[in-house]
């Protein structure tokens, strides 16, 4: 994921309903390391994702208004409830309110180490501060599936086993190909048996998948992982929900708009510039050699939203969807005059970027 934008996330019960025409969950296998290598690239301690994280009340502005860029502001609220809801059901197995999903770890785990380089001794931390070992071999490319509804749910991985013989519900790791680096999160499923772990929505697990972010994404001064596993979770789910109101937010986006590269000298002659669609279609054109060849670099779905209509501004947040590069980027924008023309300003977390509109 830099995303795994095709691959749709099993904890959201609205996306169960997209399962007939999702046949190969997994849109990276094909790039991610194979399973003997995987868990050398989640080396790290894990919380759970949801509860005690993203859904911690600190974090509603990045849920409201990344929901808001792409559905429309007048409904965020509704759909981040619901979406919020299918993610935080109360139980999973003989429990499970289906088609909600627990997202927790189970076994009144609080949080997961992988250790060592290649990140198969794993230290399981429960609540209580008392916490078991296990190292793991891989055995083979695996999957959790089941049947909701009409519906075949696929969700391809790797499957592990501990070499101890007394690991329990920790004996059978089913690991999904999400990363740090890649979709700012785990997923994954343990459990007793080989069965057990591959039975999606059935036995004692059914309707459960453990979501992770690492521990120190919580401390994190600027909330770059936050902000990013949130807008993707929200862009990989709700970008079937476009709209007119989507378009009216997005509209002052559009035209034509060249690169100021003043502040990066180091670019020489360099040009870059972009054309945003009323549509929400954008694409940019660059030359960083300074040739005077500009090519198409980058085609993408941009989205918008002002939190703040009243006042005066025409800012807010954004996020940019890319599918080729797999790549979502969330960020403020602003509109504004300077040097007598129009700038129109983004600014991540990585810094800030000027384009000024090109007059035609």
């Amino acid at each position: 994921m830099y995303m795994k934008l095709n691959r749709v996330l099993a904890c959201m019960a609205a996306v169960i309903l997209l399962f007939a025409g999702a046949a190969g969950v997994n849109a990276r296998a094909e790039e991610a390391d194979a399973g003997e290598t995987f868990l050398s690239q989640v080396v790290g301690e894990y919380q759970p994702l949801f509860e005690g994280a993203t859904l911690n009340s600190d974090y509603d502005h990045y849920w409201h208004d990344y929901a808001a860029a792409i559905v429309g502001g007048s409904s965020a609220d509704d759909v981040v409830a619901y979406v919020k809801s299918t993610i935080s059901a109360p139980g999973y197995g003989e429990n499970a309110t289906a088609p909600n999903f627990f997202c927790g770890f189970v076994g009144d785990v609080a949080t997961i180490s992988f250790g060592g380089e290649d990140g198969k001794t794993i230290t399981y931390t429960r609540a209580d501060g008392s916490s078991v070992t296990y190292t793991y071999a891989f055995v083979k490319e695996s999957a959790a599936t089941g049947t909701y509804q009409e519906y075949e749910v696929n969700m391809a991985g790797y499957l592990y086993q501990a070499q101890e013989a007394d690991a329990g519900e920790f004996q059978y790791l089913l690991m999904f190909p999400d990363t740090p680096s890649t979709t700012f999160h785990l997923e994954f499923r343990y459990a007793d048996t080989e069965e057990n772990v591959e039975n999606l929505l059935d036995g004692p697990y059914a309707y459960w998948v453990g979501s992770a972010i690492q521990t120190s994404a919580m401390t994190e001064e600027n909330e770059d992982t936050l902000q990013n596993v949130i807008s993707l979770f929200m862009m990989e789910n709700l970008a079937s929900m476009v709209n007119e109101e989507t378009d009216a937010q997005r509209a002052s986006l559009a035209g034509t708009w060249d690169c100021d590269f003043t502040p990066f000298p180091e670019y020489g002659n360099a040009q870059m510039f972009i054309v945003l669609s009323p549509d929400g279609n954008g694409k940019t054109y660059a030359d960083f050699m300074g040739t005077g060849d500009l090519n198409l670099t980058a085609e993408y779905t941009f989205f918008a939203f002002d939190q703040d209509a009243e006042d005066g501004k025409d800012a807010g947040v954004y996020i940019s969807l890319n599918p080729a590069a797999e790549t979502v980027t969330p960020g403020n924008y602003e509109i504004a005059e300077a040097d007598g023309k129009t700038a129109l300003i983004f600014t991540s977390n990585e810094g800030a970027i000027t384009y000024f509109l090109r007059e035609e």
